[in-house]
C-alpha cells in the first residue's frame, strides 16, 4: 500500500543567513516581543547582545546551558523568565538549548506545581499555548530547530522522555556555516550521526510504494555520509556544514515521514541508555543503530536495508549495520558502550531496556513487537 492520509504544513521559518547577527535582528522587528528569555552559549553571547542592542529591546540570559537538559533546570529557566516578564524565548544554540527553549515556553504559559515534568509524563495537559520560541542554531545535530519535540531528563527517577506539543513549534530558526566552524570534533561527529539517526529511523519500515519519501530520505542520508567526513577534516569547509544544516532542518521536519510508518525504536533505546548515564545522544545512537539494523536485516521485506548499503554507503551486498560502524568509527565514535566507558551489569541491562519502553512493546509493521526482552537482546550486543 502507498501512503496513507497526513496532513503536512511546515511552520518553522528557516533562515539560512550569510550574517546571523542582522537575521536575528531582522526576526525581532518582524514579531516584535516586549521582553525575551535568552538562554544561549556562553561563548554566543554576541550575538544576542548586538542584535538586541541594535533594536533597543530589554531581554533576560542565561549562559548556564547543560547537555540532556533536566526537569530541574527547565524549571529554574522559566521561574526566572516568569518573573521577569518575558513574552518570548530565544535560544541560541545546540539541541539541548533548543529543547530547554520549547519547554520554558510551555512552562511558563502553564505554571504547575510539579513543573514540566508534569507534561513531560502526561501527567497533565497544558491549556495554553506556549509562548513563541525563536532560534540561531550553531551545529547541525538534533533538528529539533525544525519541530514542536523536545527530549527532557529527570534525574530523580532516571528517566527521558520526548515530549510534542503543537505550539511548542519555533517560529524562525535562524543558522549559517560560520557559526559551526568552531565546534569541537567530539560534538561536531555526535551532531552528524545523530542527523543520520533521524533519516533512519523514519526510513526504517517496511510500507511500500512510498518512493518520494523513500529517495528523500536515501539522498539526504548519502549526502550526510558525503559531506560528515569531510566536515570533520576540515570544519572551516562551507559546503560541507551548509549541506549538514540544511540535512539536520529536513530530517526532523516531518516533511520525510508523513503517510507512511516510522521507526523510532534506536531512539527509545538510547533514551534508557543516556537516562542512567550522562552519554551525549550522539554517541549513544551509534552505539545502537547499528545493533538494531542487524536485528531487522532478516525481516527487511521491502529491500529497503539492502539499498542503504547499495545507495547510502556504495558498497552494495555488504551488510549495512557494519558499514554504519565503520563510518562512525571513521567519525571517531564509540560502537559499544564499553568503548563509551559504560560498563552495564545484568540489573542494568534490564533497567535500560524497561526504561527504553515506558509505554510497553513497540510494534513497527513488517518487523516482530520490540519487547523489553528483545530489547535486552539488543543491549547485551553491544556491552
Amino acid at each position: 500500500m502507498s501512503y496513507k492520509a497526513f496532513e503536512f504544513s511546515l511552520k518553522t521559518e528557516y533562515v539560512f543567513a550569510e550574517n546571523p547577527v542582522d537575521a536575528l535582528k531582522n526576526q525581532l522587528q518582524k514579531h516584535q516581543p516586549k521582553k525575551p528569555f535568552v538562554l544561549c552559549l556562553d561563548f554566543m553571547t554576541h550575538i544576542p547582545t548586538e542584535a538586541f542592542g541594535e533594536v533597543q529591546i530589554p531581554y533576560v540570559m542565561r549562559t548556564d546551558v547543560i547537555s540532556n537538559p533536566t526537569d530541574v533546570y527547565v524549571n529554574s529557566c522559566a521561574a526566572e523568565a516568569a518573573a521577569a516578564g518575558c513574552d518570548f524565548v530565544i535560544g541560541i544554540g545546540g539541541g539541548s538549548v533548543i529543547d530547554s527553549c520549547k519547554a520554558v515556553a510551555m512552562l511558563i504559559a502553564n505554571p504547575t506545581e510539579g513543573g514540566i515534568w508534569d507534561y513531560v509524563s502526561f501527567t497533565k495537559q497544558p491549556e495554553n499555548p506556549a509562548l513563541p520560541v525563536g532560534l540561531v542554531v550553531t551545529i547541525p545535530s538534533t533538528g529539533s530547530e525544525s519541530n514542536p519535540s523536545a527530549v527532557i531528563s529527570n534525574d530523580a527517577v532516571q528517566e527521558k522522555l520526548i515530549y510534542t506539543e503543537a505550539t511548542m513549534r519555533p517560529r524562525f530558526s535562524i543558522t549559517s556555516p560560520s557559526l559551526t566552524y568552531s565546534l569541537p570534533a567530539y560534538p561536531a561527529a555526535c551532531g552528524i550521526c545523530d542527523i543520520l539517526s533521524h533519516l533512519l529511523e523514519q526510513y526504517l519500515h517496511n510500507d511500500t510504494h512510498v518512493d518520494v519519501s523513500d529517495n528523500m530520505l536515501l539522498g539526504v542520508m548519502k549526502a550526510v555520509v558525503q559531506w560528515g567526513p569531510v566536515a570533520m577534516e576540515d570544519p572551516k569547509n562551507f559546503d560541507a556544514k551548509a549541506n549538514l544544516l540544511w540535512a539536520s532542518y529536513l530530517a526532523m521536519s516531518q516533511v520525510l515521514g508523513v503517510g507512511h510508518d516510522e521507526n523510532w525504536i534506536s531512539h527509545m533505546v538510547e533514551h534508557g541508555i543516556s537516562a542512567m548515564f550522562n552519554l551525549a545522544h550522539g554517541a549513544g545512537m551509534t552505539i545502537v543503530m547499528p545493533a538494531y539494523v542487524d536485528l531487522v536485516t532478516p525481516t527487511d521485506v521491502s529491500g529497503r536495508i539492502a539499498r542503504l548499503s547499495a545507495e547510502v554507503f556504495g558498497q552494495p551486498g555488504r551488510p549495512a549495520g557494519q558499514l554504519m560502524r565503520e563510518f562512525f568509527k571513521k567519525l571517531g565514535m564509540p560502537v559499544t558502550l564499553a568503548e563509551a566507558n559504560i560498563h552495564l551489569t545484568e540489573e542494568q541491562v534490564k533497567a535500560c531496556a524497561e526504561k527504553a519502553l515506558p509505554w510497553g512493546p513497540t510494534d513497527i509493521t513488517g518487523y516482530e513487537s520490540f519487547t523489553v526482552e528483545a530489547c535486552m537482546k539488543l543491549l547485551e550486543s553491544v556491552r
